[in-house]
């Protein structure tokens, strides 16, 4: 009797235990199916956090094509984050651009440029016409000698569009390359110069000039520094107003400058150019000039806020024609006012 009434009490406490072993079997069962990705199958980021730790991993990576360069190298994203393909692993063409894509074993690694690079072991590709890929320029919002662990791999080759001051690296008197420092103190270094120096008749640029890069951002980890490839030219944007001979009327335009002078100090070299302007809070660029072998050049000198400009150590003597200002104010240009070199006063 007293037996029987022990296993009384017991059974619903028993039933209870059930119950709960059977929900947090269940739970259990459930939860990593939701949350964990299926095994062998990584993201883009996953692939280039592989990649940095120097493991061997591959993926099946479906991707867009972003930008297809010269050589046949591309840049790929996964709407997260982007991936430089060189040409030596895999030849792209005009064709893939704009499409999605779709590469079996896929790793990454760090080449010899110091540049995280997709490696594909089996050379087949497909475009994938069953799904569409919206990717948009990042605005760099973040100090990139900040990130965390997490972010790394995520900016680590990123389509981003950069605004800030762009300025040239000297290696003495030559321009070496150039640089970006946005609002956050990213200093970026520019792939592919000719897209800067077009805005000066192909001629280096020796002034800081405000501008916009939309591209591919990566860490050069051999280099230990960040840079960006611009997708073409047309990617480039400098705060830099166009040599135009007449204005367009359908164009707002400023009133040009006026009674530009000069003067040239032989002893010491120096060359002032001075004028007169109506407007305040004006920006004004100051050209040289030149002829080379039949062709006319506007080489960009420097920009002053004042009416005035002066140029040290310079060679009055040479190939150049004349001097001319341009005024510039919120995206609207005056016409190049132009001063002939035998017009300059010789001191």
């Amino acid at each position: 009797m007293e037996k029987a009434f022990r296993t009384y009490l017991l059974w619903p406490v028993s039933v209870f235990l059930v119950v709960i072993l059977l929900t947090l079997s269940y739970s259990c069962s459930v939860k990593p199916n939701s949350e964990s990705p299926t095994p062998g199958v990584f993201g883009l980021k996953e692939i280039k956090s592989i990649g940095l730790e120097n493991k061997e991993a591959t993926a099946t990576l479906t991707a867009k094509v972003l930008h297809v360069l010269e050589d046949g190298s591309a840049i790929l994203s996964d709407g997260i984050t982007a991936i430089f393909l060189d040409s030596s692993e895999l030849k792209l063409n005009s064709k893939y651009l704009e499409k999605v894509i779709k590469i079996p074993n896929c790793s990454a690694t760090i080449s010899d440029n110091g540049r995280l690079n997709l490696i594909i072991k089996d050379k087949k590709i497909t475009i994938d016409i069953s799904k569409e890929l919206k990717v948009n320029e990042q605005i760099l919002s973040k100090q990139l000698n900040k990130l965390t662990k997490e972010e790394f791999p995520v900016f680590d080759g990123q389509y981003v569009k950069l605004s800030g001051e762009i300025s040239p690296l000297l290696n003495l008197t030559e321009v070496k390359e150039y640089k970006l420092v946005d609002s956050y103190s990213n200093e970026v270094i520019i792939q592919s110069r000719e897209y800067i120096e077009s805005y000066n008749s192909n001629t280096p640029i020796k002034i800081s000039i405000k501008g916009e890069v939309i591209g591919y951002l990566y860490k050069n980890h051999k280099l230990n520094r960040w840079e960006i490839i611009p997708f073409g030219q047309a990617a480039v944007k400098l705060e830099l107003p166009k040599i135009q001979a007449t204005v367009d009327v359908n164009i707002p335009a400023l009133p040009p400058v006026t009674n530009l002078k000069g003067s040239f100090e032989s002893s010491s070299k120096k060359l002032t150019l001075s004028w007169n302007y109506e407007k305040t809070n004006v920006s004004f660029f100051i050209y040289r000039k030149y002829k080379l072998d039949e062709t006319e050049y506007y080489e960009l000198l420097g920009k002053t806020e004042q009416s005035n400009f002066v140029l040290e150590n310079f060679t009055l003597f040479d190939i150049s024609e004349g001097f001319g200002v341009i005024a510039y104010q919120d995206g609207k240009e005056s016409q190049l006012t132009l001063i002939a070199k035998e017009d300059i006063e010789v001191k």
